[in-house]
């Protein structure tokens, strides 16, 4: 259990830490906006501008900001959304890209499987078959056997990386 005591160095140490963070906030505001400009010119005649005077010379300009003069706010939202709907459509056509080359890979990882199983089997079996149009099964002769077999090696090397 924390003593009594800590909880209110705690406690205090935030509210330093808080009153730190506003004052840092409020001098780089003035800073920022309510900070003074002035200007003078140097013993080799170089012109200077700066936040504070280096010399008596230094002369204090009164600088007005005005505001910016930029697109209107409805012309801007309509780039925005332009702009927006662009990015959404890259980022469709990117889905959908992704989305065609995980199927094609899937389709080559089976077709992979099949051409290799088709070799396995072509490899393995005492004989090699067709059906003739009747359903009757008409063996492979020794050339359409190793003809077959080359078949499936081209299609074990064309659908496996």
């Amino acid at each position: 259990m924390i003593p009594m005591q800590e909880i209110r160095w705690l406690d205090a140490n935030r509210r330093w830490l808080v009153a730190v963070a506003c004052g840092a906030f409020c001098l780089q505001a003035q800073g920022l906006y309510g900070g003074e400009i002035y200007k003078w010119v140097d013993d080799d005649g170089t012109v200077h501008y700066g936040e504070r005077p280096h010399n008596k010379d230094a002369v204090k300009l009164n600088v007005i900001a005005k505001p910016s003069v930029g697109i209107r706010d409805q012309e801007r939202f309509k780039r925005q959304e332009r702009l927006l709907k662009v990015f959404e459509e890259e980022r469709q056509e990117k889905a959908s890209a992704a989305q065609e080359k995980r199927l094609e890979k899937e389709k080559r990882n089976q077709n992979c499987m099949l051409a290799h199983r088709q070799l396995f089997n072509y490899e393995r079996a005492s004989m090699i078959y067709k059906k003739d149009k009747k359903g009757n099964r008409v063996v492979f002769a020794h050339n359409e056997r190793v003809e077959a077999e080359r078949g499936a090696r081209e299609a074990v090397e064309h659908w496996c990386d």
